[in-house]
């Protein structure tokens, strides 16, 4: 399948915005998600929030989700060092439940918030840049 399963830019110089279509991803897409992310955050001349919109993706298989965790402990201090907040946008109340349960287990690395909106999570880092 040669889909992409994200699109990854910078929303503004300090937000990353990652979109995620409604395709299941093939290990080697969210591979590709993998370093297209760390390139964009390592590319930052500063720190950034992370915009993760879910809004249109299904739950990720065990397979995946323990590769997100594998790239999180890889680089568990370029996260540090560079993200000031990671945002889930989650409309689905039984996805933000298990993200919340998942986030209750494993601590991320940095700061999260999950919101129902795009519009929630922009008012959010909007109100949070006046006191960065």
């Amino acid at each position: 399948m040669s889909t992409k399963f994200a699109s990854i830019h910078f929303k503004e110089k300090d937000i990353i915005y990652v979109k995620f279509t409604s395709i299941k991803p093939e290990i080697n897409q969210f591979e590709e998600y993998l370093k297209e992310l760390t390139k964009n955050m390592i590319s930052a001349d500063q720190k950034v929030f992370i915009i993760l919109d879910a809004t249109y993706s299904f739950f990720l298989p065990f397979e995946l989700r323990k590769k997100q965790a594998q790239w999180m402990k890889e680089n568990k201090e370029l996260i540090i060092e560079k993200v000031l907040c990671t945002i889930s946008v989650i409309p689905n109340a039984i996805q933000r439940t298990v993200l919340y349960s998942i986030f209750a287990i494993q601590k991320p690395y940095s700061p999260y918030k999950i919101f129902k909106s795009v519009k929630e999570s922009m008012d959010y880092i909007s109100y949070h840049k006046e006191l960065v």
